[in-house]
């Protein structure tokens, strides 16, 4: 459990850079496969759920939110609805709003490499030293659900990881706030092929995103760590 939960910080925090290749070296969930349902609150309204298989190698993710914004007495309202199928270095995102999508394939080397060549003391290393120079912590164990998780205080933000698998997230930052809680969680239930298929009806072009290698701040905690 420690273990998932230290590398669910490393992803936490190596988000901009992080690429599915990774993921799937890394085994992103501790449950084979499942459906995870969430209602989300705050600033932002809607629904999000996830289906996934072979512990994360493919997973579908469908979003449905509203977002209210006041400025100077001037209210926006952003409607957002998306459905991303990943399945391992391929992805593809359809915006069911413009009925647009992109798909592409993130590539990454040097962080994956890194991290798939440590031992399990390092990967718990690199995963405490993110959370310290985030300022986070590991609070210890809560139940949700009738589950135990895992709760990481990080940036503003508290998420309950069961298993690596996130079932509740608090996050209040510069006012801005966000609650997300799993309202339906089906462990270990089987996922049809079909739902690892991409949005049909939806053009995709092609996206590309340079993830060749670390920025200086990932290669310096690297190197802090482990002298190389």
């Amino acid at each position: 459990m420690k273990k998932a939960v230290l590398l669910l910080a490393v992803m936490f925090a190596f988000s901009s850079l992080m690429t599915a290749q990774d993921m799937k070296k890394m085994q992103r969930f501790g449950i084979k496969s499942g459906v995870v349902k969430y209602e989300i609150s705050g600033n932002t309204e809607g629904k999000r759920a996830v289906w996934w298989d072979e512990y994360g190698r493919k997973m579908r993710e469908e979003i449905s939110t509203v977002t209210i914004t006041k400025i100077l007495g001037m209210k926006s309202e952003t409607v957002t609805h998306t459905v991303t199928v990943t399945v391992d270095d391929r992805f593809w995102t359809a915006d069911l709003e413009k009925m647009t999508g992109i798909k592409g394939a993130l590539y990454g080397t040097e962080l994956d490499e890194e991290i798939d060549e440590m031992t399990e003391k390092e990967q718990e290393a690199l995963g405490q030293a993110i959370l310290d120079s985030l300022g986070g912590e590991i609070e210890g164990q809560e139940s949700f659900m009738g589950y135990t998780c895992e709760v990481i205080r990080a940036m503003g933000s508290r998420v309950w990881v069961h298993k690596g698998i996130n079932l509740k997230t608090e996050s209040n930052v510069l006012g801005i706030k966000y609650y997300e809680k799993a309202v339906q969680f089906q462990p270990g239930s089987a996922v049809q092929d079909s739902f690892f298929t991409p949005y049909s009806g939806v053009e995709y072009k092609e996206f590309e995103v340079e993830g060749e290698g670390m920025d200086e701040g990932q290669a310096e905690i690297l190197k802090g760590l482990f002298g190389n």
